[in-house]
């Protein structure tokens, strides 16, 4: 039960954007896809709601999940569990670009969140199994285009289960992203989008111009 209420309690949190009055948001859904651990052996799917704002800065929400074997070094040998994470998370998000269209190009963010761990250590033929709802906190950093990017993210959380002794209580993730307009939102044009779209236009034109002149003449 706990970890439904803060699932709610995050997802109703990202509705203030519309109850601000003084700034304009444009919104947007799509997926994150991914892995978790350097050469991952879980995979890790998102599904989120963006909320983005002409000072540059995003709310995200999330409904996510991880799943898959999860290792850590103990001595000279490896050691790996299954851990499954399913959850919600608020991510607060910066893009650092003021010339780039609104909610593009490189971006940093930090994020809370609270998930439900599903812990299982099958080794030596004994199978032992726990189950956790826990808090997280996660920093990243990523880039992104109108429709796709890439994104690296850090996971810490309070999980202390003694099954997993420490093995996925934080973890790294790696993510695809696709995102796509909200549908039956009408679309927000904001001035440095205008602008960013008439330079590109010029300097398509400039270059078509200089290909035109340099060509051989007959």
């Amino acid at each position: 039960m706990r970890i439904r209420y803060a699932c709610i309690a995050l997802l109703v949190f990202t509705t203030m954007p519309a109850l601000t009055e003084d700034t304009t948001w444009r919104h947007c859904v799509g997926l994150r896809v991914g892995g978790v651990g350097i050469i991952p052996f879980s995979y890790s799917l998102a599904t989120f709601h963006e909320a983005q704002s002409y000072r540059n800065l995003a709310i995200r929400s999330a409904l996510e999940t991880t799943n898959g074997k999860e290792w850590t070094i103990y001595g000279d040998m490896g050691y790996g569990i299954d851990i499954s994470r399913v959850g919600a998370a608020v991510d607060f998000i910066y893009y650092t670009s003021y010339e780039r269209p609104i909610g593009t190009g490189f971006f940093t963010m930090a994020g809370i969140g609270a998930h439900r761990f599903d812990i299982k250590d099958q080794m030596f033929q004994n199978v032992l199994s726990d189950r956790q709802t826990a808090a997280s906190f996660s920093l990243g950093i990523g880039y992104v285009g109108k429709k796709f990017g890439v994104e690296l993210k850090r996971y810490m959380s309070n999980q202390d289960s003694a099954v997993a002794a420490g093995i996925g209580r934080d973890w790294f993730q790696t993510s695809m992203i696709f995102r796509f307009p909200m549908p039956g939102q009408a679309k927000v044009e904001f001035a440095r989008d205008v602008n960013w779209s008439a330079k590109k236009n010029a300097e398509k034109i400039a270059e078509e111009n200089e290909s035109i002149q340099s060509a051989p003449q007959h």
